[in-house]
């Protein structure tokens, strides 16, 4: 967030105030005209103090002080850049609209392909439950049989294969 010439430092100090009070905004970070130069230089100049040397002591990123507004989630940017952009003594709002839309896009992306696989792995874990009681049910079906013939009631036969069910189940979630 930079501002127009001539804002006072109060002006700056109520501007940032009013940006940290915004929904979504998570912290607001100032940068002075001095630490913007010095940030700029290094980054364009690096070790090449001879470059450095034309501007002399004077500061060419004089009166470009600036907020740097850090939100909790992309889609908090839409909300919250046009009521930074109307307040008085803003100049200009730099954001990086691709980039937050490109985020939230391959945020939703993975939202996905998450719930895909999570749907995936709930067939595939009913699949191999019901494929593991009714192996199981074949392999006994001599035990069953007894167990009928001296009055065992069905839910009594189906109880122990409910149990290995459940059992194989919270046993495969948790691996």
């Amino acid at each position: 967030v930079f501002f127009k010439e001539g804002t006072s430092e109060e002006q700056i100090e109520e501007i940032g105030a009013r940006i940290r009070a915004y929904d979504g905004v998570e912290r607001v970070e100032f940068i002075s005209a001095e630490q913007a130069w010095q940030n700029f230089s290094e980054e364009m100049y690096g070790d090449s103090s001879e470059l450095l040397e034309a501007f002399g002591e004077e500061n060419p990123l004089q009166d470009s002080a600036s907020y740097e507004v850090y939100v909790n989630d992309v889609s908090a940017l839409k909300t919250v850049i046009p009521l930074i952009e109307r307040m008085e003594g803003v100049r200009k709002v730099n954001s990086a609209d691709t980039v937050a839309s490109s985020l939230g896009r391959f945020n939703m992306l993975i939202a996905y392909v998450s719930v895909t696989i999570i749907v995936l792995l709930f067939f595939v874990s009913v699949f191999l439950i019901s494929t593991a009681v009714a192996t199981g049910i074949r392999v006994r079906r001599s035990e069953i049989s007894i167990m009928k013939y001296i009055g065992a009631t069905d839910a009594f036969v189906r109880l122990p294969f409910v149990i290995e069910g459940i059992v194989i189940g919270l046993i495969g979630a948790v691996v």
